[in-house]
């Protein structure tokens, strides 16, 4: 499946400013590929379901469909992209007082993160 191929289906896209539809975006316009049917939605639960109940494609992160693609309830289209990874940083000030929640939450991630590494 190339970029050409997503003319022709609806594509189902985050709010305006979210990073990974604004590169999708400007790997649409270089290649000059106008999709013809877009809707535009808040929530990538929404974008999900909506997927799942055959309304359309999508271009989401793949922590987000994981389970989803096991259960068999998404599934990953073979597409040739020329979009870059994109990865997220968490980062807080050394001297500053983390909350309780805010401590868990790092801790949480830290944990996940050095899991994903060494599957």
């Amino acid at each position: 499946m190339t970029l050409k191929d997503i003319e022709r289906e609806t594509l189902l896209l985050t709010e305006t400013g979210c990073s990974y539809r604004n590169l999708l975006a400007q790997s649409c316009h270089s290649s000059q590929v106008y999709p013809a049917h877009k809707i535009e939605f808040g929530s990538i639960e929404a974008i999900k379901q909506c997927v799942i109940a055959g309304l359309g494609i999508s271009a989401l992160p793949t922590m987000v469909v994981e389970e989803d693609l096991r259960e068999n309830r998404l599934v990953e289209l073979n597409w040739k992209s020329d979009i870059p990874p994109i990865f997220t940083r968490v980062a807080w000030h050394k001297d500053k007082w983390l909350s309780p929640p805010l401590q868990s939450f790092i801790e949480l991630t830290k944990t996940t993160l050095k899991n994903t590494s060494n599957e």
